[in-house]
């Protein structure tokens, strides 16, 4: 499993969190996106809600399954 925080530091790298989905599909695991805000103006802590929308848009056309980490984990089971 992997987590990828989207922030000032890589939030113009779209290429990287794309590179990220890809790696995460071929070995068929787990990759957590997360962020602090959505805005056109981020704090340094966020991403505008262009960069999250092509970056849901790439996932989903990708093929994996897109849940919320409370999904994900329900659906493990008692055991993880």
């Amino acid at each position: 499993m992997n987590s990828y925080f989207i922030d000032a530091r890589n939030r113009d790298d779209l290429d990287a969190m794309k590179r990220a989905i890809d790696d995460t599909c071929e070995s068929t695991g787990w990759l957590i996106f997360s962020t602090h805000d959505i805005d056109e103006h981020p704090s340094p802590y966020g991403c505008t809600p262009g960069v999250f929308e092509d970056l849901v848009e790439y996932a989903r056309s990708a093929g994996p399954a897109i849940l919320p980490v409370y999904e994900a984990w329900a659906q493990l089971g008692p055991d993880g």
